[in-house]
């Protein structure tokens, strides 16, 4: 089972490029880490999936739901750890 499936993800803020098409996907009983360089759009990802922020193009489904149309009930199921 697909927990959370990215497909072509994209987030610019303002003029700058945080997220550049990325793909993954997480399974049940899975866990996900993104290691990268600082400004690499990790915090971004994790705001997408959150549902804090709105991505600016690209596929994400968090529990076969999107997260900009169905948050309350992904929020319930997820908990980020930022450090």
């Amino acid at each position: 089972m697909l927990l959370i499936v990215a497909r072509g993800l994209h987030k610019e803020i303002s003029d700058f490029t945080a997220v550049n098409g990325i793909d993954f996907s997480v399974q049940k009983d899975e866990s996900l880490g993104l290691l990268r360089p600082n400004t690499a759009g990790k915090y971004s990802n994790t705001c997408i999936i959150g549902v804090t922020s709105e991505r600016t193009s690209g596929e994400v489904l968090a529990l076969s739901q999107d997260p900009e149309l169905d948050s309350p009930q992904i929020r319930t199921y997820f908990e980020v750890v930022p450090q």
